[in-house]
């Protein structure tokens, strides 16, 4: 059997594979190109292919089949692709999730492609709140205990099964006095699918900013809106002096040596009417 000369397990991301694909077929041999592609799937534009790796148009059911024959996939490989183009191609943050577990579920696929410690720390509120919680709480231990400290409260194993992973992915570790403490350490943004695990998160926060409003009297919290109307520039200079207001709450949160509480900030702004 022939070797791969280009192993799409390796890939998360269909078109950086094709992109891949055809340097690596090209450089051994001269004959494969562009047109050569655009002919055996019978596409009648003559940018198709390149048009498909520059993501200026989707890969259409027509052309896959035809195309997993230049590519020379075999049946499971197959299956894989379809699995990586129908994620990219998903609209709805759910469809985005179900074609996630199906890349998942191919054993082929390296965890360290994915990404899995990474998405799951992004999957779930209460992993970036019980890190926070770290900074003045001392935990040595006791789950259930940590998991009341949340509100709201969540599953003692879901508490152990946090610590478990951000002991994995090294943002805590045990100090001097045998307490789980953050570290300097960050989730760095290398994921393949982390636009996936940031939207996942960000609904889960945003999800308890409105149970919010039932669970807290006003005193406790803050939640307001605005309806107001602005161009396209004026909305820049919006998320520009945003993020001077996030860098700001930092500030004081760092120099705060006595915190006591964890607090779930959101700020939301997005049009509701459509373009002309």
């Amino acid at each position: 059997m022939e070797e791969k000369t280009v192993n799409i397990f390796e890939y998360a991301d269909f078109r950086q594979y094709l992109r891949e694909f055809y340097q690596k077929e090209k450089s051994q041999n001269r004959k494969f190109s562009h047109r050569y592609i655009n002919q055996k799937v019978g596409a009648s534009s003559s940018g198709w292919f390149s048009d498909l790796i520059k993501a200026r148009n989707k890969l259409s059911p027509v052309y896959f089949s035809k195309l997993c024959n230049v590519l020379g996939l075999s049946h499971r490989e197959i299956e894989y692709f379809e699995a990586l183009v129908a994620y990219d191609e998903a609209v709805t943050l759910d469809d985005k999730n179900r074609y996630f577990e199906k890349i998942l579920s191919f054993k082929e696929v390296s965890a360290e492609l994915i990404g899995k410690d990474k998405f799951e720390f992004y999957s779930k509120w209460y992993y970036s709140a019980i890190r926070e919680l770290l900074f003045f709480y001392n935990f040595q231990g006791n789950y259930k205990e940590l998991a009341r400290k949340l509100n709201p409260s969540i599953p003692t194993s879901e508490a152990k099964k946090t610590v478990e992973t951000l002991k994995r992915l090294g943002l805590i570790k045990k100090n001097s006095q045998g307490c789980l403490r953050p570290t300097s350490e960050i989730i760095k943004k290398d994921s393949s699918f982390k636009s996936l695990g940031l939207a996942n998160l960000l609904a889960s926060q945003m999800t308890l900013g409105t149970e919010a409003l039932k669970r807290f009297d006003k005193e406790k919290r803050d939640v307001s809106s605005m309806t107001i109307s602005y161009s396209e520039k004026a909305f820049a200079d919006v998320k520009e002096e945003l993020k001077r207001v996030k860098k700001k709450l930092l500030t004081i949160a760092n120099k705060d040596t006595t915190p006591s509480k964890v607090y779930q900030f959101n700020m939301q702004m997005f049009p509701i009417t459509k373009d002309d």
